[in-house]
């Protein structure tokens, strides 16, 4: 026989999942307490980590019948805004809105965090979680090279501590040429704990002169920037 059994829910009756989900909840609570929580069912919470740093995917399910398919009632198709107040049951740390790219205010109850989250309509977030404050942002390597040869360049985030941040950071790199041209690794990369070792393979037509780097990490927002001189 079953410890618990979840009854069948009609399909599309949003409300009727609701409640047996916080039932089932309410059955689990003496053996189980979830790692994160939200005040209302209509944010849902996933988690992933790297280390001591928590990566926090949540979502918006707050939803209304629309004028498309919820006119026949069996559909919430039309996303409504949330706002709603998040708990991770960690005792502290730092968290940073990775879309807004900025830290979040945060208040420590009872050896949990918690923060205020805005959601718009169907919108999900992601938030990174980390021990220690990101501090600086830094660009090491070879300052000069010839055309047709590799230059390469290491990107450290560091916290507070002065060490490498124990996390994926996620990088925004501009690299443009001495006439202003983008680089083929301009884009977004990871700085997997906290260090990053890219390698640009000049072409024998590429353009001499000062090249610019630029990166930006997309959690606090911090940037730093190099030339790079290429000669023939």
């Amino acid at each position: 026989m079953p410890d618990i059994l979840i009854e069948r829910c009609l399909s599309g009756d949003k409300s009727g999942l609701i409640k047996k989900a916080q039932r089932l909840r309410e059955e689990l609570a003496a053996t189980y307490t979830p790692y994160g929580d939200a005040e209302t069912s209509e944010a849902v919470l996933r988690f992933r980590r790297f280390g001591s740093t928590d990566y926090l995917f949540a979502f918006n399910d707050h939803r209304t019948f629309g004028n498309y398919v919820g006119q026949h009632g069996r559909v919430m198709e039309q996303g409504l805004p949330l706002e709603a107040t998040l708990t991770v049951r960690r005792p502290a740390g730092v968290i940073y809105d990775l879309l807004a790219g900025k830290a979040v205010a945060t208040r420590e109850v009872g050896g949990t965090l918690q923060f205020a989250a805005d959601f718009g309509p169907g919108e999900g977030r992601l938030y990174m979680i980390t021990e220690r404050p990101i501090a600086a942002l830094s660009i090491t390597g070879q300052k000069q090279t010839q055309r047709a040869r590799s230059i390469t360049f290491t990107i450290t985030v560091t916290d507070t501590s002065g060490a490498a941040l124990d996390a994926v950071v996620p990088l925004r790199i501009d690299i443009q040429d001495a006439q202003g041209q983008p680089s083929e690794f301009s884009g977004f990369h990871a700085a997997k704990a906290g260090q990053l070792a890219l390698t640009l393979d000049l072409a024998p037509n590429d353009a001499v002169g000062q090249w610019h780097l630029r990166v930006q990490e997309l959690a606090s927002g911090k940037s730093s920037s190099a030339a790079i001189l290429i000669t023939e």
